[in-house]
């Protein structure tokens, strides 16, 4: 087993345990709310009420959870695969701004114009309509992460579960991919591989777990280390 601090182990188990909570949480809200097949704004701005923004909750929160859980993943990374991982990251953190920005504009501002009477202003920034602005940056943003996970893929390729998530990270880019190229194209069937691409990506980041879980323990038989009077840890990104 790779040699990760047990601290470094411990930022990448509770940030992937956010994660798959998040996404799980994601694919109940799609499941519960699915927004109609054809958007009418004007039916939308009646009947919109907190119900509407349920979805947006775990979604901001499975956004901001991608920052740690991305860098977590550096330490992962020998020598060789450290370019790869940088990649990686850089793609997934932007995923994760772009997404943050995008779910927050949902429960703040669209939530406050429109409850307030000021519907003139959200037209754009409605993402149950798929012709919107912020759903061509959702697209956007659900792109960079199919790309983030095809970069940090490479990085498990161990024994035990790697394998599996090796294949379920190039499983959720291929088929997230193609999603964002439908969306690209106009072709509503395709575009549902985003979504489908959130199954295959929480169970591998549920694999992740399992592994940080027995990073932090260590190898068996191994000695929890003692840090001296000037002792440092050693950092997460080095």
């Amino acid at each position: 087993m790779m040699n990760m601090n047990r601290k470094a182990a411990s930022a990448l188990f509770w940030s992937a345990a956010a994660v798959a909570v998040f996404t799980f949480l994601f694919l109940v809200a799609i499941a519960i709310f699915t927004p109609p097949m054809t958007f009418d704004f004007a039916t939308y701005v009646r009947d919109y009420s907190f119900r509407s923004i349920i979805p947006a909750i775990p979604c901001v929160l499975l956004a901001l959870a991608h920052f740690p859980f991305f860098v977590s993943l550096y330490g992962l990374a020998d020598e060789s695969r450290k370019p790869l991982a940088r990649i990686g990251i850089a793609f997934g953190c932007a995923y994760a701004l772009l997404g943050s920005v995008n779910y927050f504009a949902q429960i703040s501002y669209v939530f406050r114009n429109i409850t307030a009477g000021r519907v003139a202003a959200v037209g754009p920034f409605l993402l149950d309509d798929t012709s919107s602005f912020v759903f061509a940056l959702e697209a956007l943003a659900y792109t960079l992460l199919f790309l983030a996970v095809l970069f940090l893929a490479p990085l498990f390729r161990e024994r035990g579960a790697d394998p599996w998530i090796r294949r379920l990270f190039y499983a959720t880019s291929v088929i997230g991919l193609i999603g964002s190229a439908g969306y690209i194209l106009n072709n509503p069937s395709a575009t549902l591989g985003i979504t489908f691409a959130a199954v295959t990506y929480v169970i591998a980041v549920a694999l992740i777990v399992v592994k940080a879980a027995r990073l932090k323990k260590g190898p068996p038989g191994a000695a929890v280390p003692r840090r001296g009077a000037g002792g440092s840890a050693q950092p997460l990104l080095h």
